[in-house]
């Protein structure tokens, strides 16, 4: 049998042969046990001894999730003499008591991000702000809710959150507005321009150069990396000034009063939708991409640019297939602490944090 299978029979019978209205203690449950079987072992175990008190020791936030009747204790600290300790409460409104166990365990403050777990939203904040713990929300509406919703609950954790966006064309006020709540908004239109920021696409080109992934000399490669993302921009503002101008009439439709209870408020809503100007919406927009791309003004165009395609369309200039994976692996060998440095500067500044040393 496989070690799973042995601790599985293991578990089983020593928790079968166990004493009438015994307190079974389990350290670390998942160990050896896929997350398959975890929870439906211990819900067939609990159920033949209803007599016993279980009492889990896990890091496993996932399982502890799973136990839903079970009363949790976060365990915050150990002096060598005391333990401290506080229950979790279960009545953190809609807040998947997963993410709610993953904040308490931390025991650091916590940065919701955009993405999913893997995602470059969360490798790169990782190391940007290194004292927080990065948690994905996959979409900036999840960031924003789940930072207003953590905000709400500093009573029970007592840790700093906040939450960081996508800029996605948002005006200062938004921003503000924003930022008021604990959400950061970035300056470049989305995370993966960060990678294309002019003094990391410096930095790569010069290590591609010492490397002889490349004859160009950095300057060189930096300019046709440039040159190139100006050349995509242009091909493409018909496309862009479409995206935008439908973002400013889907940010209208939404702040249309849903609370309409009669056939004239309807057309009245109705009415005010249908006053937003497409044409010079779009007209405008266009303008201004010419002019960024007339003045061939590289940081105005990452800030409104949204194209997550423009590292793979960069990569030959500095030797590779895929600049933004050259990035990761400078990063990941060693070799990227100025790249990081690079886009520290140009990520939001977040309140000071005490960094947690154990």
């Amino acid at each position: 049998m496989s070690d799973g299978e042995r601790v599985t029979f293991y578990l089983i019978g020593q928790c079968l042969a166990a004493p009438a209205n015994a307190i079974l203690v389990i350290d670390e449950p998942e160990i050896h046990l896929h997350r398959v079987v975890q929870a439906r072992l211990w819900d067939a175990i609990e159920q033949a001894r209803p007599d016993c008190l279980f009492v889990y020791l896990t890091h496993d936030l996932d399982f502890a999730a799973t136990r839903t009747e079970a009363k949790k204790l976060w365990i915050k600290s150990y002096d060598g003499q005391s333990w401290d300790w506080e229950e979790v409460s279960t009545n953190a409104g809609d807040m998947p008591e997963a993410l709610l166990l993953a904040v308490l365990g931390s025991r650091r403050s916590i940065l919701f991000v955009e993405g999913q777990r893997g995602s470059l939203d969360r490798l790169f904040f990782s190391r940007i702000y290194p004292d927080w713990t990065i948690i994905p929300r996959e979409g900036c509406d999840q960031v924003i809710e789940t930072t207003k919703s953590f905000r709400a609950l500093r009573d029970l954790h007592g840790l700093e959150c906040c939450g960081i966006v996508d800029r996605d064309y948002r005006t200062p006020e938004q921003q503000a507005m924003l930022a008021a709540k604990g959400v950061y908004v970035l300056e470049m239109q989305e995370m993966e321009n960060l990678l294309l920021i002019e003094p990391v696409l410096e930095i790569v080109a010069t290590i591609a150069h010492a490397n002889s992934m490349t004859e160009d000399v950095p300057a060189e490669i930096v300019r046709k990396a440039k040159q190139r993302i100006f050349a995509i921009l242009h091909s493409q503002l018909g496309l862009l000034a479409s995206r935008k101008t439908a973002w400013e009439l889907e940010t209208k439709l939404h702040k249309i009063d849903t609370t309409a209870r009669s056939v004239a408020q309807l057309e009245q809503v109705r009415d005010a939708a249908a006053q937003f100007d497409v044409a010079s919406t779009y007209a405008a927009f266009e303008q201004q991409l010419t002019d960024i791309h007339a003045r061939q003004d590289y940081a105005a165009l990452l800030r409104i640019y949204n194209n997550k395609g423009l590292g793979a369309e960069i990569s030959r200039y500095f030797g590779t297939d895929s600049y933004p994976n050259l990035v990761k692996r400078l990063i990941s060998n060693g070799q990227g602490e100025a790249i990081i440095a690079a886009m520290r500067a140009a990520a939001p500044q977040l309140p000071a944090v005490t960094p947690v040393t154990a």
